[in-house]
């Protein structure tokens, strides 16, 4: 969510329905390149609501690192931090919707920048979550400490859409199935699920390499777009 109408009765009455989850968008803690990322003056709306959700739910907030962000993704850690987030998550550019054509940062930057991010939250005592799934021999999040992160879609990872549409994950937008129509099982074992399963997206070089096993392949979304 982007946490715009986490108004604190919002906070109750979802907490009283058993939500024990939240995970909040927000790209800076400058509100002029979050807005401008956002498209929307939204910047003031969504602090309010991680300050109203960070003490009463299971919170966590999520940046996407670009060029219009990086400078200011080590500045995000402390602002996090003294509205007392504990864990966060970052990731690259995901390729679907406006990210499929939107510029990115390279692997050497994150190279560089990865590295200052853990640091800044093991000095405030944070969690810090890398979701981004690479292709190893490009960037080894096992390397960095930041452990094994492979593609998750139909895997450990299922998102339902509003109309209860079941797709692979939150980025991939091709339904799988219902969640207020279908079987589990039925949606478990449809043809993509069991292709992304198995990463059969990745390359014949991929399924070569000695390190396919933990990396299985990197994005397939990625791989659609010719990165």
């Amino acid at each position: 969510t982007n946490g715009r109408l986490l108004t604190k009765e919002r906070v109750a009455a979802l907490k009283k329905v058993g939500l024990d989850y939240v995970q909040i968008t927000i790209e800076s803690p400058d509100p002029k390149i979050h807005n401008a990322m956002c498209r929307t003056d939204s910047f003031d709306e969504t602090v309010a609501g991680i300050r109203n959700v960070v003490n009463e739910l299971y919170t966590t907030t999520n940046t996407t690192i670009t060029p219009a962000n990086k400078d200011t993704i080590i500045d995000m850690i402390s602002f996090l931090h003294k509205l007392g987030v504990k864990r966060f998550g970052m990731n690259a550019m995901i390729r679907a919707g406006r990210g499929v054509d939107a510029e990115g940062v390279t692997y050497d930057e994150l190279k560089v920048l990865l590295p200052q991010i853990i640091n800044e939250a093991n000095r405030l005592g944070m969690e810090f979550i890398w979701y981004t799934p690479t292709k190893y021999h490009k960037l080894n999040p096992v390397e960095m400490g930041l452990g094994v992160k492979a593609c998750s879609a139909a895997r450990i990872t299922l998102a339902v859409e509003p109309d209860g549409s079941v797709i692979p994950c939150q980025s991939y937008f091709k339904p799988i199935g219902n969640a207020l129509t279908d079987e589990f099982p039925q949606i478990w074992e449809t043809d993509l699920a069991k292709h992304l399963r198995g990463h059969m997206f990745a390359t014949e070089k991929c399924f070569k390499c000695i390190q396919f096993p933990m990396c299985g392949g990197g994005c397939p979304l990625e791989l659609a777009c010719g990165f």
